[in-house]
């Protein structure tokens, strides 16, 4: 089985459940904390320590956490596949926000964008998508003004340079 097909079997269970939320933030924990301590998850990867004692520190480690969670944990070390949690993971997160028409964008800015602004660009790609937009913007100190959005595998780059560069395109096809 690959992460993909991990990460969906996971929600289905959840949605079936009515855990999903729980379990994406819990998953999100433990994705955390396996990728800021790669020696963890090369302890649980590891088959010179039982599958059994490994168990017992997942059991500890993550205690309180959703059975069907801490099942799956198990399932992967039981298949010494530990190290595809991140990717199933990424995979759990993108069918959780399908069945819940989320929408993550990007708006890259020169400066911080304000709330209002934020909150107006939010709006606008609702409407545009159809879907419930999370808007993260990202500072990129290089651009002289305007905006790129980046969604969907999508961008939309109404940027100063963008425009500029537009504007050097059609005087050099002019001068030909």
């Amino acid at each position: 089985m690959n992460p993909i097909e991990y990460g969906n079997a996971l929600f289905l269970l959840a949605k079936e459940e009515g855990t999903c939320e729980r379990i994406k933030n819990e998953a999100g924990c433990v994705n955390s904390l396996l990728n800021s301590h790669p020696k963890y998850l090369t302890l649980l990867d590891t088959p010179a320590v039982p599958n059994a004692e490994k168990h017992q520190l997942v059991d500890t480690a993550f205690l309180g956490m959703h059975p069907h969670l801490l099942n799956f944990i198990k399932i992967l070390i039981s298949k010494r596949s530990v190290y595809l949690f991140p990717r199933a993971y990424a995979a759990y997160c993108d069918a959780y926000d399908e069945e819940n028409n989320i929408l993550h964008a990007s708006a890259v800015t020169a400066v911080p964008l304000s709330k209002e602004q934020s909150d107006m660009l939010t709006a606008k790609l609702c409407k545009i998508t159809g879907k419930n937009v999370i808007l993260n913007n990202k500072i990129d100190r290089s651009l002289v003004g305007g905006v790129r959005l980046q969604f969907d595998g999508k961008q939309l780059d109404s940027s100063i340079d963008a425009q500029l560069a537009a504007l050097r395109r059609s005087l050099k096809q002019s001068n030909l």
